[in-house]
């Protein structure tokens, strides 16, 4: 099986320095290791009974472990076009809100050593384990937990998480944590975990930028093209140059802020299909090198940003926003304003002035 993950920081330099590539719980106790509960959890979780590190799974989820750097977990997905949109591509999805790049690693699996059973699960509960790759997508993790295979955290009192009352709660009135969301997200994210770091000679190859929104944006079937992309990816770079470099690392949404008076087109929505139509025939002549030069059929359909929709203020009653990569522009007073999901509004970035939709007249 292919999975995907894109890299931050510290996955790039154990990639570059040509190391496996370390869960953060490990990057951070080897980096300050007296941060609290740091090796509390290190000595549980790397080098404890494997049941401390399944146990840690929902808050790895859920992102409590990933917002203070202390989880066991490394999230892969073998679904390239989520990886790509979440996490490599800024703001076209809700993971990687910087304005940077990430390059994203192409690993190969044996599907025989990724463990999706809860008896699986439940044997290693009690032993110490160096190397796990669970499967959390289709529902599994809801599964796990039910079983007993996983629990959570704070039922545990051996852990800086666990929490008293809950815990005798949960033996009087037989309550148990609602983790619904959280195995939603892993199904829709086609999610696979890897226990405490993958190893290099799992990695078969690292894409940048430019290969990444060609083969996001043209819709490549990864499974069936893998070994295609893996071996050629170095040399299939150089045909990539003749990309336009202001829709490599760029959404179109910020190029149309950045660039809106030098746009051709009267009203937004026709400076939007004017870059839309640029970056379509930029990328179309790179696939179109591609293919002479491989004699692989790729088709482009889709653009890398997803859902970009364009109106006039005037206009805004005739959309509405489904997800949260659904990204809306607004013109009022001549400035431009970003539909924002988490502030329930429209958003100037220069002015951070908000037009809240519940404002907006119907």
């Amino acid at each position: 099986m292919l999975l995907y993950r894109a890299l931050n920081y510290d996955d790039i330099n154990h990639y570059n320095n040509n190391e496996d590539i370390c869960c953060s719980l490990v990057d951070t106790y080897n980096q300050d290791k007296n941060i609290k509960n740091v090796s509390i959890y290190y000595d549980l979780c790397i080098s404890g009974d494997f049941k401390y590190s399944l146990d840690s799974l929902i808050g790895h989820v859920s992102g409590l472990r990933l917002g203070v750097r202390k989880s066991p977990w490394i999230s892969t997905s073998y679904d390239f076009s989520f990886t790509a949109s979440e996490y490599a591509v800024p703001q076209a999805g809700r993971y990687n809100p910087i304005k940077e790049r990430k390059p994203i690693i192409i690993m190969y699996i044996d599907e025989d050593d990724i463990k999706w059973q809860n008896e699986e699960l439940k044997l290693l509960r009690d032993k110490k384990v160096d190397r796990c790759i669970v499967d959390i997508s289709l529902g599994r993790l809801n599964g796990y937990f039910d079983s007993g295979a996983i629990d959570a955290e704070k039922y545990n009192e051996d852990m800086p998480g666990y929490d008293v009352i809950d815990s005798i709660n949960r033996e009087i009135n037989n309550y148990k944590t609602n983790i619904n969301g959280f195995s939603n997200y892993s199904y829709a994210s086609s999610e696979v975990l890897i226990y405490n770091k993958i190893d290099k000679k799992d990695i078969k190859a690292c894409i940048g930028p430019k290969l990444v929104d060609v083969l996001y944006s043209c819709g490549i079937d990864m499974e069936k093209y893998g070994s295609f992309i893996i071996n050629n990816h170095e040399e299939i770079e150089d045909y990539l140059k003749r990309i336009d470099d202001r829709f490599i690392g760029n959404n179109l949404t910020d190029i149309l802020v950045e660039r809106y008076d030098t746009i051709p087109g009267k009203t937004i929505e026709d400076k939007y299909r004017e870059l839309k139509d640029a970056k379509m025939t930029s990328l179309k002549h790179a696939v179109n090198l591609i293919n002479f030069k491989y004699n692989t059929d790729f088709k482009v359909t889709r653009l890398l940003d997803n859902k970009v929709l364009v109106s006039n203020h005037n206009d805004i009653n005739r959309f509405t926003t489904k997800s949260k990569n659904d990204i809306i522009v607004i013109e009022k007073d001549n400035l431009l304003y970003v539909y924002d999901h988490d502030k329930k509004g429209y958003y100037n970035q220069e002015t951070k002035g908000i037009i809240l939709t519940k404002d907006i007249k119907k």
